[in-house]
């Protein structure tokens, strides 16, 4: 998959700046959808312990909405030798 994305800015001479702005896009979209229950029939519930209690662990832990520079375009090609 990030062969393909590479590929992709590549083909289209997207930025890293561009490409990081609909990821940002992406992520805070998918944060909203999350805090307004778009996908609450599709998540179920794990049973999990914590501190000795059984809760239920229902959260995405995934989502990255906010601006921060130790996740926006810090990260470097995967695949290619040539940077973007």
């Amino acid at each position: 998959m990030a062969e393909t994305a590479e590929g992709l800015a590549e083909k289209y001479k997207l930025t890293r700046k561009e490409v990081d702005e609909v990821a940002l896009g992406s992520q805070q979209r998918a944060k909203q959808a999350w805090d307004s229950c778009v996908f609450q029939d599709e998540v179920i519930g794990i049973p999990i312990k914590k501190k000795g209690q059984q809760v239920e662990f229902r959260a995405d832990e995934h989502m990255r909405p906010k601006p921060r520079s130790r996740y926006w375009g810090r990260s470097s090609p995967t695949s290619r030798k040539t940077a973007w």
